[in-house]
């Protein structure tokens, strides 16, 4: 495994220079994720440094212990860190939980000695979905692209909320552009790594988080037809106003994981206090499970469902707040 580090620095580095250091793998890398960053970035006037410490699949944990990554992290004040892990990590709840998270906190916690804000880069699921291990564990086996991205979505919100971090929805801006045109060129060949177009896309949705604005308008296309650039200028900024704008009206997340074997976590996010009411029930629309009520909001929440003696089957959740209600649905399977 070859490990990698790119550096570009804007020339002057004046006082207003935005910092961003981007540590991940080659998800990070492929057509330079951070340099088309940097590249959208002065097409808009703005001062800017990208730094990116990167190996081919590299872990959080990994860059944990990796001493070129954390002297890199604590070589300068970066406004921004982003963290990218391990693009099977997400969707496994062994490395989820024992891998994923603690790695995050770590890093996190370093991110924010040094003043920095970190960034969880939410990555996109594979083309065709399926099933994903790294021995002995084992993904589910996911139907298609949109049944994994609703995990990983969902893996990188849960720490991204429990850091009070920000979350880079590049999965969504995948999601959003497939049901745009759903064959949009964003994987390579292998149906994992992205394309100059996918990369492209999840550069203008980095833009669009860090910077608050659109990145419609500007003139750096990446390689692109200005058509294809253009529509994905505005595809990325509809998915941050999708994850970071605080609702209008409450929302309910698919649950994750999802088929689910034990547990199963239910995200909602309310845009301002008041009561909810979350239950659930089978398909024969019988509540089974406590139901649970309580004031919560603004802001995003997590809810945890366990089996225990339920059957396998589908199941149906159902949130309610301020008499309106919304349902999901989710398969448990024993």
């Amino acid at each position: 495994m070859t490990f990698l580090l790119f550096i570009s620095r804007a020339s002057a580095e004046p006082a207003d220079t935005t910092r961003v250091l981007f540590i991940g793998n080659s998800y990070t890398y492929y057509y330079d994720l951070p340099d088309l960053f940097g590249e959208l970035s002065k097409a808009a006037g703005k001062n800017v440094e990208v730094q990116m410490s990167v190996g081919g699949g590299y872990s959080l944990e990994f860059h944990r212990s990796l001493q070129t990554t954390l002297n890199t992290l604590m070589s300068r004040p970066w406004n921004y860190v982003v963290l990218q892990e391990q693009s099977i990590y997400p969707t496994i709840e062994f490395y989820r939980q024992n891998s994923m998270y603690p790695a995050a906190r770590s890093l996190d916690s370093l991110i924010r000695l040094r003043g920095g804000k970190t960034v969880f880069f939410m990555t996109w699921g594979r083309k065709d979905g399926g099933m994903l291990c790294i021995a002995p564990y084992c993904s589910t086996l996911f139907r298609d692209f949109a049944q994994m991205q609703d995990t990983i979505d969902a893996a990188y919100a849960a720490i991204a909320n429990e850091l009070s971090a920000l979350l880079c929805p590049v999965g969504m801006a995948w999601k959003l552009a497939l049901q745009e045109n759903p064959s949009a060129p964003l994987w390579e060949d292998d149906g994992s790594h992205p394309s100059a177009a996918g990369s492209y896309l999840a550069a203008c949705t980095f833009y669009a988080l860090l910077y608050g604005s659109s990145p419609e308008g500007l003139t750096y296309f990446g390689g692109l037809s200005q058509f294809q650039a253009t529509t994905y200028q505005r595809l990325a900024y509809n998915a941050t106003k999708l994850y970071v704008s605080s609702p209008a009206e409450f929302v309910l997340h698919q649950n994750y994981p999802n088929p689910f074997r034990t547990r199963t976590t239910i995200t909602y996010s309310l845009p301002r206090r008041g009561s909810v009411l979350l239950d659930f029930y089978n398909a024969l629309g019988q509540r089974v499970g406590p139901e649970v009520e309580e004031v919560k909001g603004p802001g995003t929440f997590d809810a945890e469902f366990y089996a225990g003696s339920v059957a396998s089957g589908m199941y149906i959740y159902r949130l309610e707040f301020e008499g309106k209600a919304t349902t999901g649905k989710m398969v448990l399977v024993k």
